[in-house]
This record gives C-alpha cells, structure tokens and sequence, in this order.
C-alpha cells in the first residue's frame, strides 16, 4: 500500500514539474491564465479550479480564469467581495497566506456554491511576488481531505511558479506597451519631420531669390528653380562642383 501511495505521489510530483517547466514558457497573460487553470485540473483530477484577481480599487476579488464547469453559469458568482464572510478565497486575500479546508460542510469559512455543488474539499492560494499579490489559485476538490501535507506542498510549488509566471507575464506585457507607445511616438515625430521638411522645400522651391546647398565639403548638392531662372546655370551641369569654383567662374 505504501508502494502504490508512493508511486502516485512521485507521478504527481513529475505532472507539477512538467507543468511548471510549462508555465516558464508563457508569456501572454491571458494564455497564461487558461493554462494554468486548464493543467492543473487535466494533471490532478480537480473538480475544479479558479484564478481569481484583485481589484483594488474595488476591494473585490474577480474570475480571471476557470474550468470544470461554463464561467456563463457562474456569472452571478463571478466576484467576491474582499470583506465577505463567509469565504475561503476572501479570508486567504485578506491575510495572504493560503487557506485549506479538507470538509467544507462543516467549515465556517466556507461560501457555497450553487454552481459547484459537489465540492468536498477547498484549497486556496495567494499568489505573491514580495509584496504584491499578483492573485489567488482556488483548487476544490470533490473528496473529502484531498489537500494532506504532501499534496498541499506539492500545490504551494505549483502556485509559487505560478505567480512568477504572472509576474513575467504582466512585466512582458508592460514592456510590449511601453515599446509599442514608444513607437507610436517616433511614427508621428518622423511624419512632423517629413511634412516639416516638405514644407521648407517648398518655399525653397517657390523662393524669388536664388538659394544654393552645399555639403561640408562645399560641393553643390542643390539649387532651386530661382538660381537656375536667374544665372542661367542647371542643376545638372553644376552639381557636385565646389561653390568656390562657381564663385570664380562667376567673377570672371
């Protein structure tokens, strides 16, 4: 019996080492949050399990992400408030360490839910990087002490993963926002220097007076209609010559 209890603890182990190893990957946050829930349910047979943010300005915890049942029908459970009582996902927001209950029916802290009616067990997880809670993992389970001291480590792993997971998620997404604004910024300072420049050529163009460009070597890179108009000299015939050249031809 102790072989078998074995065996499927290592089998478990080697699922949330294959699924952190997964989450390492991730980068879009939303993806992210469907893997999350989506694995680990699939990797441990969990009736169901939830990834709940914080709006904090709200104080009220939201569905993020869901599975074992349609999120349509849990619509009208679909936020918690911070303060409620009871609750197991609330009271593990609010003193941000986790909170386990291996019988809800006879757990005070419990809030039932129509939705999930076969809940047994509940676990729920604060998802923290130092200071910040990023989230909370709800894993519900429809046995009786599913959460021991094994299985509560091995989940503790799997949320502490998670969490750094998200971390690198929201930074990657900050920085794509950032990059993407910085863009933006340069598209539009480069038209204003292309229509800027448009509009001095133009009045170059259209001068009376006769204008002449020369690189820093002084070679003669441009002249405007007017010059031509006025020394009878083309744009052809003396580009690329040395402005003092032209001033001496000029003086004869």
């Amino acid at each position: 019996m102790d072989v078998t209890l074995n065996k499927g603890m290592t089998q478990r182990e080697h699922r949330a080492y294959e699924l952190g190893q997964h989450l390492s990957e991730m980068l879009p946050t939303i993806e992210l949050a469907r893997v999350i829930v989506n694995r680990l349910r699939d990797a441990f047979g969990y009736y169901h399990v939830t990834l709940w943010r914080l709006d904090s300005d709200l104080r009220a915890l939201a569905i993020e992400e869901g599975t074992g049942v349609d999120l349509t029908l849990r619509a009208q459970h679909s936020t918690i408030d911070l303060d409620a009582r009871p609750s197991l996902v609330a009271r593990a927001a609010r003193i941000r360490e986790p909170v386990v209950s291996n019988n809800v029916a006879v757990d005070p802290h419990y809030l039932y839910d129509s939705v999930l009616p076969h809940t047994q067990a509940e676990m729920v997880f604060p998802l923290m990087r130092g200071d910040k809670m990023l989230g909370l993992l709800d894993i519900q389970s429809d046995r009786v002490n599913a959460f021991g001291p094994s299985e509560a480590r091995l989940l503790q792993n799997i949320a502490t993963q998670a969490a750094i997971a998200l971390d690198n998620a929201h930074l990657y997404a900050d920085l794509e926002m950032q990059a993407n604004r910085l863009e933006a910024m340069v598209q539009h300072r480069t038209r204003d220097v292309v229509n800027e420049r448009e509009r001095l050529r133009a009045i170059v163009e259209n001068a009376g007076e006769g204008i002449i460009v020369t690189n820093s070597k002084g070679r003669i890179e441009y002249i405007n209609p007017a010059f031509e108009r006025i020394t009878g000299r083309t744009f052809d015939a003396i580009t690329g010559m040395l402005l003092s050249k032209l001033l001496v031809l000029d003086a004869v």
